[in-house]
């Protein structure tokens, strides 16, 4: 057999085995069953719930959810549009892997709560922006991308609510002020290499931040330009760092630092500080107080660190269902396959000529 026929022979099994990859790479990509559609329920500016068929109960002020959002075939998220209203969960689920908005979305409002959701998610659970007087209380969120995010948010709470298995930060505070942060349950807030906090201030200041668990987490608090915060009462846990300011990063660039300066946070109450479970002092008295303080770093330092866990109220249970996060082959991936399939095909074409104008 010549060159020219080898070589022409080769090219034709070549193509058939990369039509045939393809061929499957689009089966796959395809999915039998395709992305659920997305559900978007909305409180409307006006009190109507939109779609009216929304398991959406309204008494006056108060919308109550009373079913689960909670489907193979569908995913949710509910957006908020009415002010000084409380809108109830009564503990249902709300299935929602929507990056952004959230699973709960607020935007321009005042005086809106939040209680009583079950969120699953891998995108954010509740988010406000340029609100006042936001209420979370008593919300249930896990696997999400970020809980629950304020940005530029004022004078609002967020207790009582349970927050775990969350791979970016489970509270996330931007250009927000006088926020109410307590007693809330976070648990394993890691994976994100961008926020990866129990609880995240960025540019946010005249908070109060008292009797949360923070456990298992990349960062107990991460700080970011974020001073005048009073910080006391809380237990950090079996962090990896329980405390954490950006300004760090910028220690190898000295030129940078007045750019960048150390947040600089009250973390006691003169009388109280916090639980650190790194914290090696002494408590040579015996009144629950160590010895020496612990120190944040250069400009912070908590002068009463509790030589045990601060007693927190019971916060409710996680909910059990959780997302299905099998990996899924995306379209960029059945692009790079074509452009190299292509990218053979034509290597091989110059190799026919090549043979051919040999012989």
């Amino acid at each position: 057999m010549n060159r020219a026929a080898l070589a022409l022979k080769l090219i034709i099994v070549l193509i058939l085995s990369v039509l045939t990859e393809i061929w499957f790479v689009s089966l796959a990509c395809a999915d039998p069953l395709p992305a659920p559609p997305v559900t978007m329920i909305y409180i409307k500016a006006d009190g109507s719930i939109e779609p009216s068929d929304a398991p959406i109960m309204k008494v006056g002020y108060v919308y109550t959810l009373t079913e689960n959002l909670l489907s193979d075939s569908r995913y949710y998220f509910l957006i908020i549009q009415h002010d000084n209203i409380v809108v109830d969960g009564a503990g249902y689920i709300i299935q929602s892997h929507i990056r952004y908005p959230a699973a709960i979305y607020i935007k321009n409002m005042n005086n809106v709560t939040v209680k009583n959701f079950s969120i699953i998610t891998t995108g954010y659970g509740i988010s406000a922006f340029n609100s006042l007087h936001i209420t979370c209380i008593a919300n249930n969120i896990t696997s999400a991308s970020e809980g629950l995010l304020l940005d530029n948010c004022s004078e609002s709470t967020i207790s009582l609510n349970s927050l775990n298995d969350n791979y970016g930060s489970a509270i996330w505070l931007r250009f927000s002020t006088e926020i109410n942060i307590t007693k809330n349950s976070i648990t394993w807030s890691r994976g994100n290499s961008y926020s990866p906090a129990g609880i995240h201030l960025s540019n946010s200041s005249g908070c109060i931040i008292s009797g949360n668990n923070v456990t298992k987490s990349t960062f107990g608090i991460y700080l970011s330009l974020s001073s005048t915060n009073f910080i006391y009462a809380n237990n950090f846990i079996s962090n990896e760092q329980p405390a954490f300011d950006e300004a760090q990063l910028a220690a190898s660039y000295p030129e940078d630092l007045s750019l960048f300066p150390f947040s600089e946070n009250i973390w006691d109450n003169n009388a109280l500080g916090n639980y650190w479970s790194n914290y090696n002092g002494t408590d040579s008295d015996g009144d629950g107080i160590g010895d020496v303080p612990y120190i944040i770093d250069a400009t912070n330092a908590d002068h009463f660190p509790l030589m045990s866990p601060f007693t927190n109220p019971i916060i409710p249970p996680t909910p059990t269902s959780t997302p299905n996060e099998e990996p899924q082959i995306t379209e960029q991936d059945l692009t790079t396959g074509a452009i190299f399939a292509v990218t053979s095909i034509f290597i091989f074409i110059a190799l026919l000529f090549y043979f051919i104008k040999r012989k």
